[in-house]
């Protein structure tokens, strides 16, 4: 069964969103499913041979087209264009409903801009992406829908904890104030828990963070998860809503949560608890930190002081 994700691109022309793309479409479904040229390929194949396996094992792939994709095609020379090799090979498949083309802050070109091998990706449905916060993520749910059509099936919520490759786990919470108001909150909240911020784009809506500090002991149960934690970068993204704001909360990997949550249960002998509502919890007290932060008071303990048992 083909369950398998290509990306195609040019570098020149959307190497920045289909990087961002790839980014996401690993973490949701997997880095072994999903073909980016710059992990994909492997010192010693065939590169040809090995494009044409790839596209031909994939479910649905996705053609990434800026601003100047279709320049390209004028100014080639004797040596190959893999990108038209790889958009002619995946609309030659028996199934072209694979292709999905996506606009990277660009339009549909002309079909006579392009040769004739490619242009029938024009007469398809497109999805539109862009790197501005407040369009990246519905433009990311609606690329997900078309994948789940096409059987390409996201991870499961929690993966097991030997396996190397785990998706990080996404949580939502709508405020009823501006983007602005909620990022300094966020920010003050993070500066007020002593978490490390690690980078601020406030074009993108961005906050990337480590939880609290490498020397921080919060609790001896919890010890061991904090200090795995604080090396996991972790994002939040804000995005604009019609009422107000929605910040998009990325957590650390499900295998430092799973092994942390079985440590403490065995620990505190709370054989009840379980993965999810741990991390339930620990967003939670998040997220209501940073609604205390608007209202004008200190954001309350550190969220993963959840399991210290001294509070």
């Amino acid at each position: 069964m083909r369950d398998k994700i290509f990306i195609s691109y040019r570098r020149a022309d959307s190497d920045v969103i289909a990087q961002k793309l790839y980014g996401d479409l690993k973490l949701r479904y997997g880095e072994d499913r999903v073909y980016y040229d710059v992990v994909g390929n492997r010192i010693g194949f065939d590169f040809g041979q090995r494009i044409a396996n790839a596209l031909n094992d994939s479910a649905a792939i996705l053609v990434v087209i800026g601003g100047s994709w279709a320049e390209y095609f004028k100014h080639r020379t004797d040596d190959a264009d893999w990108v038209e090799f790889e958009v002619a090979h995946a609309l030659g498949l028996d199934a072209a409903w694979r292709v999905i083309p996506v606009l990277a802050e660009a339009s549909m070109p002309s079909p006579r801009k392009l040769p004739a091998s490619v242009g029938q990706i024009t007469r398809l449905h497109a999805i539109a992406l862009s790197r501005k916060a407040n369009e990246w993520g519905p433009g990311v749910r609606a690329l997900h829908q078309e994948l789940n059509k096409r059987g390409v099936k996201q991870l499961p919520l929690y993966a097991k904890p030997g396996k190397r490759l785990i998706r990080l786990q996404h949580h939502e919470h709508h405020f009823l104030t501006s983007p602005n108001q909620t990022g300094e909150a966020l920010v003050s909240a993070l500066s007020f828990w002593n978490y490390k911020i690690l980078h601020i784009d406030k074009d993108e809506g961005a906050v990337s963070f480590n939880w609290g500090t490498s020397g921080h002991v919060a609790g001896r149960a919890v010890q061991w998860l904090y200090e795995k934690m604080h090396k996991e970068g972790t994002d939040a993204v804000i995005e604009r809503d019609a009422t107000g704001s929605v910040l998009n909360l990325s957590m650390p990997t499900a295998r430092y949560l799973a092994a942390g949550t079985a440590a403490i249960t065995m620990g505190h002998a709370w054989p009840t608890l379980a993965v999810i509502p741990w991390e339930r919890q620990v967003v939670k007290r998040f997220f209501r930190g940073i609604e205390r932060r608007l209202d004008g008071l200190d954001p309350g303990p550190d969220p993963l002081l959840l399991f210290d048992k001294r509070r």
